[in-house]
């Protein structure tokens, strides 16, 4: 849930809405399969993929200077049903998240667009020792949702639009409860949008001032729990500091360098029947890439590190982050982010920042 709220709290005290708009409505159809990422997920995800999705938006027509930036977005909200195949097995999940769709190339009656989405969405049939024991890929009801898709609209009218485009879904608990392979949907998508309105605003253009590139400097502290195999119920802390220095090459792109410093507790699992464990392998150095695209007071960033400081180089060398950035009061931000070594999830970070140089658009 804490996604789409983000969404809402961030945005609703900075846009403007014009009446004369409207909401748009939605409704699309889903079609394809889970992706074979590892030999079980090929063994028990056999079936199609079908899935619905009924989603509000807003078009934004520029009154505040990121609008224009982002080339006149949508922001909103959706719900999300699939049925993953087999009943008993792999069941059905369901979503609730905020979404933002973003124009690549408009023209009057036609644009290419893409959408991201991130939520938390509900999984009925995970793994279960005795009941469920086949399903070895999510092993909680409650995951994250993440979606990432491109389409092509047509404009049949001021109220209709019509479009087409290829979706990708990802549902993970973090390994916050193992097992957490996690399922990697594809999907063919299909839909209409209607505005009971004015689907075709009249889009306020304006020339921006191009930004001053100053460096921004960011600290955040962050919290996560996870486990270490199946059955193995025990929950290990884990925290995040990070810092990072970017730089701001454009109105909305930023890029830059960080160091992280990781505490560890489920390493202890590695030692489970082979002596003590070192409390010394808890801890983790690492230095990271990362790239920050702003969205007025949302930020969402990627990171690629590799590790410097580790004793034992458990799950390699190499981690990706992934994540949203939301300001919450001047330069204090919230943040949530997604830590995996080669696509497994290892944890879900919750933390809190500060920005002490550098200003987001306005």
């Amino acid at each position: 849930m804490i996604i789409p709220v983000i969404f809402l709290f961030v945005f609703s005290g900075n846009i403007v809405f014009s009446q004369e708009t409207g909401f748009n409505y939605t409704v699309k159809g889903q079609y394809g399969l889970i992706a074979n990422h590892h030999p079980l997920i090929r063994y028990i995800a056999r079936d199609r993929i079908k899935a619905g999705e009924f989603c509000i938006s807003k078009q934004l027509t520029g009154k505040k200077d990121w609008h224009i930036i982002h080339r006149f977005p949508e922001i909103g909200v959706g719900t999300y049903f699939a049925d993953l195949g087999d009943p008993d097995l792999m069941g059905k999940a369901y979503a609730l998240y905020g979404f933002l769709i973003k124009p690549i190339y408009r023209k009057e009656f036609f644009s290419f667009n893409y959408q991201v989405s991130a939520g938390a969405s509900w999984l009925n049939a995970p793994f279960d020792a005795e009941t469920n024991y086949f399903n070895g890929a999510i092993g909680s009801n409650v995951n994250v949702y993440f979606n990432l898709a491109y389409d092509v609209k047509f404009r049949l009218s001021d109220k209709i639009k019509l479009f087409g485009g290829i979706g990708f879904t990802h549902y993970s608990n973090g390994a916050w409860t193992k097992p957490n392979l996690g399922f990697n949907v594809i999907t063919g998508t299909a839909g209409v949008t209607y505005n009971f309105k004015n689907n075709n605003p009249l889009l306020e253009k304006r020339n921006i001032e191009q930004p001053e590139k100053l460096l921004k400097y960011e600290l955040y502290y962050a919290v996560a729990f996870n486990e270490f195999r199946e059955l193995d119920k025990g929950k290990y802390f884990v925290s995040s500091f990070c810092g990072d220095v970017l730089k701001k090459i454009n109105r909305k792109n930023l890029i830059g360098i960080g160091i992280d410093q990781f505490y560890i507790e489920s390493n202890d699992g590695y030692y489970k029947g082979n002596g003590e464990p070192d409390k010394s392998d808890r801890y983790r150095t690492g230095l990271h890439f990362t790239y920050e695209i702003e969205f007025n007071r949302i930020l969402f960033f990627a990171n690629i590190g590799f590790y410097v400081i580790d004793n034992k180089l458990y799950n390699g060398r190499i981690y990706d982050r992934v994540g949203i950035k939301g300001y919450m009061y001047k330069n204090l931000f919230g943040v949530v982010a997604l830590h995996t070594h080669y696509a497994s999830a290892d944890f879900i970070e919750w933390g809190l920042g500060w920005t002490f140089c550098g200003k987001t658009n306005k």
